[in-house]
């Protein structure tokens, strides 16, 4: 898997998450770098999720003006 040191940006394949950056030595530093796909289906879930958020509100915006009537 490819990772990355969130410290120094130091990016290597590894087959285990080290708790150590080789590079820099930093603890607890290392991520996943992810994927193009996983990027862009964590992108669709967010325009997703924003979209839900977006009619909520024109739902609520609907019941108060009812309310006021």
């Amino acid at each position: 898997m490819e990772l990355q040191c969130q410290k120094c940006k130091y990016q290597f394949n590894s087959e285990r998450l080290p708790n150590l950056c080789p590079f820099c030595g930093a603890l607890n530093m290392v991520r996943n770098v992810p994927s193009a796909s996983e990027i862009l289906m964590e992108a669709a879930q967010q325009e997703e999720k924003q979209k839900e958020v977006e009619q909520r509100r024109e739902e609520w915006k609907k019941r108060i003006s009812t309310n006021q009537d």
